[in-house]
């Protein structure tokens, strides 16, 4: 009787069907009230153009608030205004919307504030809803991969594979593959944001123990 350790990888890859949207919203004014209240103010109205507009509930947006910090001018050590930073997260479940909804934020919020801002996407990340599914198959193939294993090891020095002793697991998820991000965008046909999702991949690696005679 013998035993041999070996670990066995399983992947499964299936198509997203939700994403989140990162922006990033900067206004500098004289004193930090008027830049946070100024920021405030465009975040609001992102918030409602994502509800009315895009029918995305305020759950799906999260808005921690704004924090200002002064801008310096170093070398006469004085500061010239205040910047306030909001980083805005929406989660999407309708992919259809996404290109017109980066393009909206780049481009369509029509108040003076926003005009005045910095609204930006800096990424966009994809993702599946339930991944259990996914889960399994991967973790079928995993075990696959490591039975396969034992059996060439076994068979490599005259033996076979008797039974299992033990299995453990670790399981990953592999993001997004041949698809692209809004900070890597391609231009669709009429100029606008083409974003692509690709495919989202999950991982599960065993590692298991075999005997063998």
């Amino acid at each position: 009787m013998g035993e041999i350790s070996v670990s066995g990888t399983g992947f499964c890859a299936g198509i997203p069907d939700m994403a989140t949207i990162y922006v990033g919203v900067m206004t500098e004014r004289d004193n930090p009230a008027d830049a946070r209240r100024a920021n405030e103010t465009v975040s609001k109205s992102l918030k409602r153009v994502c509800k009315d507009q895009f029918k995305i509930s305020g759950e799906h947006i999260y808005a921690p608030g704004s924090n200002a910090n002064p801008r310096w001018d170093i070398d006469r050590k004085e500061i010239l205004g205040y910047v306030a930073n909001e980083n805005i997260v929406i989660h999407v479940d309708d992919l259809d919307q996404i290109d017109e909804l980066i393009d909206f934020i780049h481009v369509g919020l029509e108040s003076d504030e926003a005009r005045a801002a910095s609204v930006s996407v800096s990424n966009v990340s994809f993702d599946i809803k339930d991944k259990d599914e996914m889960f399994k198959k991967a973790r079928t193939a995993a075990i696959v991969d490591a039975v396969e294993k034992a059996e060439l090891y076994a068979q490599a020095v005259g033996k076979n594979v008797k039974n299992t002793i033990s299995i453990s697991e670790n399981m990953g998820y592999g993001g997004v593959r041949g698809g692209r991000t809004a900070a890597i965008q391609t231009m669709s046909m009429d100029g606008g944001s083409a974003v692509a999702g690709g495919e989202t991949q999950v991982e599960v690696t065993v590692s298991a123990v075999f005997e063998f005679n």
